[in-house]
């Protein structure tokens, strides 16, 4: 059963307490970038609704490698070292597991699942033999096994443009930890810039093998968080990954390291809308302009705020249509998890995709001499059809059956 975990970032306020208590979501991923552990640690402890189950800490000691200006509150959290190099990894530099060991001890306080620290993996080379080493590192440490553990991967989305390079990751994977149980990976990939804005496009080739990734990984009994989703997250509960996370700006729901701080702070940001007819995030601006030629009803998630922002978008807040976009994603959740058989929510998610594209193609006809809304509606579509391209070459992938 796939839920729904909250990626948390900057100006958090009231979200994430208010998202898990209303069922948009059922726990959090802290980002030790973005705050002190002791203020997560003091924030969780004084919040109901979080527990050591619906706890995760996002370490991101991918960080290490990168330039120590991007560290934000990493360097104030249990030393945590800078500059890494393979030397560093090598020769276990004292101030490397220094800090794993006060990492390990502090996030167990407060958590019963363990995502280890990782490297940024853009090839198959030391980077990823060293994360293996830190996760059977980590695994060791708890010698009672009483927690969760996830080997976080922070992979670029280059390593899935080959099914080759898949299968050698996976054969790693399985071998390095087939002494333990209860695996778990923690997967956040690190996409390309996209040139036409759509955040949801992907390469239909790179995309089956993410999804044979996954699929193998849940095979070989590992447990799969799959964090920095967006509305590809129907994707990941296709294959009933057990969770998904994504956070309130967009790149908390697509990691991409050539924006690291691209926060939406500059120009005018715009109102959007999860509607799960259409499997896009619009602009209400785009929806009122659809609204001319088309009944707009037909594009509502059934989610909370739905009269009262088709009405009059400016009644509702930003605030409230990120809570907006939890919701629906915990709903498109529910609806496959429904569903038991890969096969079954396979055939589910097919559907839910032909809808949308269907959809989309009852609204361009509504408005055929309106080349701007077109011309902004297939921009904001272009994802749909190469999802389906990419199951399509999935299955094949997976050797699945599918009536």
């Amino acid at each position: 059963m796939t839920k729904v975990l909250i990626q948390h970032g900057p100006a958090k306020g009231n979200k994430i307490t208010d998202a898990i208590n209303n069922d948009e979501a059922s726990g959090v991923v802290f980002s030790l970038r973005e705050e002190l552990f002791d203020s997560i640690k003091a924030y969780s402890s004084s919040t109901s609704s979080l527990n050591k189950d619906n706890i995760f800490i996002d370490p991101q000691f991918y960080y290490s490698t990168f330039n120590k200006d991007l560290l934000k509150n990493l360097e104030h959290n249990f030393d945590f070292p800078a500059e890494v190099s393979r030397r560093d990894m090598r020769t276990k530099d004292p101030r490397i597991d220094g800090y794993f060991n006060k990492y390990y001890s502090s996030i167990k306080e407060i958590s019963n699942n363990i995502i280890t620290p990782t490297l940024y993996i853009d090839s198959i080379d030391w980077k990823f033999d060293y994360s293996l080493d830190i996760y059977k590192k980590f695994r060791d440490f708890d010698t009672d096994n009483k927690f969760s553990h996830y080997m976080s991967l922070l992979m670029d989305v280059k390593l899935f443009h080959s099914k080759n390079d898949v299968d050698e990751i996976l054969l790693d994977l399985v071998e390095e930890n087939k002494d333990y149980n209860n695996n778990g990976i923690y997967l956040v990939i690190n996409y390309d810039t996209n040139a036409n804005n759509n955040y949801e496009s992907i390469d239909p080739e790179t995309l089956s093998n993410i999804l044979y990734f996954i699929y193998s990984l849940q095979k070989k009994d590992f447990s799969v968080i799959v964090g920095y989703t967006f509305v590809n997250s129907l994707l990941f509960n296709m294959l009933n990954c057990d969770y998904i996370a994504s956070g309130w700006f967009n790149n908390l729901r697509k990691f991409n390291t050539a924006r690291f701080d691209g926060v939406d702070i500059f120009g005018r940001r715009k109102k959007k809308y999860l509607s799960l007819p259409l499997l896009t995030y619009l602009p209400f601006e785009t929806i009122n302009e659809i609204a001319k030629n088309f009944d707009v009803d037909v594009l509502k998630s059934n989610t909370k705020i739905d009269t009262t922002a088709f009405n009059d978008s400016d009644d509702v807040s930003f605030v409230d249509l990120e809570h907006q976009y939890w919701e629906a994603l915990s709903i498109m959740s529910a609806e496959a998890n429904d569903i038991e058989s890969i096969e079954e929510r396979i055939k589910f998610t097919k559907r839910k995709i032909e809808f949308a594209i269907k959809m989309y193609s009852d609204i361009y006809n509504t408005i055929p001499n309106y080349a701007e809304l077109q011309n902004v509606l297939k921009k904001a579509s272009s994802h749909l059809e190469d999802w389906l391209l990419g199951i399509e070459l999935f299955i094949k992938k997976a050797q699945l059956i599918i009536s």
